[in-house]
């Protein structure tokens, strides 16, 4: 108790702000590093900040903090457990303490020298755009499911961000399927490579107002109401998705629920082992599933809003095209097809959004259903 006399407060904050902050930018944190005290939090100037070297978040506290202090990542899931209150953080030249009501722990002090300051800052970056966070947040998450988590290719593993002709566009693949959102009305010509990890932080802006976006040749800022998530870019030329787009030899409409539905129900009766191609044949106005396995035999058939011309008759991974199909939030989808070794193309009837899938050599036909 003699020792907590000497301790120095550096700062008085609620327990929810101080929660809530901490949850903004733990996702930063990294698990492995060379250096340790990166694997904590620094609070300084008030702002709370995380950083791994290739990407930092940052937040605003309302409260001012006498002196920089480091949070240790032992004491995050720790206070989330305090009680309701006010948290009292002091530290000496050993130890850092947490103390609310009768509540108190205390931790190895780190020294704030040994942080690494975030290297992209505000002032440096050159060009700047105001986007609604509604719609970029809501795009970047659509197409994140087609970027590679792991690639050799490390243009793989990020989202393009690409402003042209009148079009700001949100692209993400991975060499077996493309996710591509555009939306109309942006100046500018640029493209920005963004790690993939990056979106997870960006939904955790607020979606009210815009989202201030600056950028250089290096790095970029995502900055709102007291909030900054920096990242550097992945180097490299993007794939010209424009040219994938091809307008199918044959085209139907179909209810996205429906269909997914069918493919799920499909899915669950395949083996986690087994990896069985799903068979679509297309005829008249009835699209029939099939899957073989060893263990089952799945089939369904749904109806379709428009007929298709001929039949057809394609093989996909299920669940690349199930995942594929619920990044639509639409009633309706159309399916554009070449021939059975060409990517199939599924359009949202109602926005830009659209999506690739390349198909699967099988031998044998589906079921009739």
């Amino acid at each position: 108790s003699q020792r907590s006399d000497v301790m120095n407060t550096v700062m008085t904050i609620s327990k929810k702000e101080l929660v809530d902050a901490i949850a903004k930018v733990k996702d930063i944190v990294p698990s492995k590093t060379t250096m340790p005290v990166l694997q904590s939090v620094l609070v300084e100037n008030g702002y709370l900040i995380a950083n791994d070297t290739e990407s930092s978040a940052s937040v605003k506290l309302d409260v001012q903090n006498e002196a920089p202090f480091i949070i240790p990542s032992r004491a995050f899931q720790l206070l989330n457990a305090y009680p309701d209150e006010l948290i009292e953080i002091s530290v000496d030249d050993k130890q850092i303490q947490f103390k609310s009501g009768r509540v108190k722990n205390t931790f190895a002090v780190l020294d704030p020298e040994q942080f690494v300051r975030p290297n992209i800052v505000k002032e440096n970056l050159t060009k700047t755009i105001s986007i609604p966070a509604e719609t970029f947040i809501e795009s970047c998450q659509r197409v994140s499911f087609a970027i590679s988590d792991e690639n050799s290719n490390k243009v793989m593993t990020a989202l393009c961000l690409k402003a042209s002709g009148g079009y700001l566009n949100y692209v993400g693949l991975d060499g077996h399927m493309v996710a591509w959102d555009r939306i109309k009305e942006q100046d500018g010509d640029f493209e920005l490579l963004i790690p993939k990890k990056i979106i997870t932080q960006l939904r955790k802006f607020d979606y009210k107002g815009d989202i201030e976006i600056a950028y250089n040749a290096q790095g970029v800022l995502f900055y709102k109401n007291d909030y900054q998530v920096t990242s550097r870019l992945i180097e490299g030329k993007f794939f010209d998705v424009s040219k994938m787009k091809q307008e199918g030899r044959l085209y139907t409409i179909i209810n996205k629920d429906i269909f997914a539905e069918a493919l799920n129900r499909i899915v669950i009766c395949m083996s986690k082992e087994e990896k069985k191609p799903v068979i679509l044949r297309f005829d008249g106005d009835e699209l029939h599933l099939g899957m073989k396995t060893t263990m089952s035999d799945a089939s369904e058939t749904v109806s379709m809003i428009t007929d298709i011309e001929e039949p057809f008759e394609i093989g996909f991974n299920p669940n690349l095209l199930l995942k594929m199909l619920k990044s639509f939030d639409c009633d309706e989808v159309r399916l554009n097809l070449i021939s059975p070794k060409a990517p199939m193309m599924i359009e949202n009837t109602e926005t830009d959004y659209l999506a690739l899938l390349l198909p699967v050599n099988y031998s044998g036909v589906a079921n009739n259903g």
